[in-house]
């Protein structure tokens, strides 16, 4: 099993104007994906992380925040035992689609409904008048 995780950054909330800087990422809303590439099933968690007003002099600009400072800061967020906390749970979740623990069945007492019996299209003859 090679697992594989991908960051989705889907959107980021800003406060207009906070502390004398201009458009402050204040929320990350995300989804973290792990795909098994043996067979290509994935999961994945979705998620929101607030950040806290930054220190003017380490101030990123809102232009030029980059996919990888924001996933940077998330998972300093989340802390190394949260990331590994998810990175588990996940490869459960891909070996339970792979194997599922619990499946649904029919129920023992219900009359099997018959399958359709195929209809072979047979030629017919046709006769001049």
């Amino acid at each position: 099993m090679t697992i594989a995780y991908t960051w989705i950054i889907s959107s980021l909330e800003v406060a207009p104007s906070d502390d004398g800087m201009i458009d402050v990422i204040k929320i990350a809303n995300w989804r973290y994906r792990a795909t098994d590439s043996t067979d290509d099933i994935s999961s994945e968690v979705y998620g929101s992380q607030g950040f806290a007003t930054p220190d003017p002099a380490s101030y990123t600009p809102f232009d030029s925040v980059t996919e990888a400072q924001v996933v940077e800061w998330i998972e300093d967020a989340i802390g190394e035992e949260g990331m590994a906390s998810m990175d588990a749970s996940l490869v459960v979740n891909i070996e339970n689609i792979r194997n599922p623990p619990i499946v649904t069945m029919p129920v023992p007492w219900a009359t099997p409904t018959p399958e359709p019996t195929p209809v072979t299209p047979t030629e017919t003859e046709s006769t001049d008048a």
